[in-house]
């Protein structure tokens, strides 16, 4: 759970990091969600600007969710 926290821009700015580290971010779904919640308290952004972060989410959802059917299925 740390790794997660620590690669999604919580406690340190994603910008902030070695690029090794913001290209590995991008594989965090709590980094879609913090930036958006940024997005909308800071900036106070329409909910157009907003999907980007929730095709982010979408698509690890999906990815996550295909990899897991392709475990347990072997499994049965």
């Amino acid at each position: 759970m740390m790794p997660i926290i620590f690669l999604s821009g919580a406690w340190t700015p994603i910008y902030a990091m070695p690029p090794a580290l913001q290209l590995l971010s991008l594989i965090s779904p709590l980094r879609y969600y913090i930036e958006g919640t940024e997005s909308i308290f800071f900036r106070g952004s329409e909910f157009i600007d907003l999907l980007s972060y929730f095709g982010g989410v979408l698509i690890l959802g999906l990815f996550l969710y295909w990899f897991g059917f392709q475990k347990i299925g072997k499994l049965f």
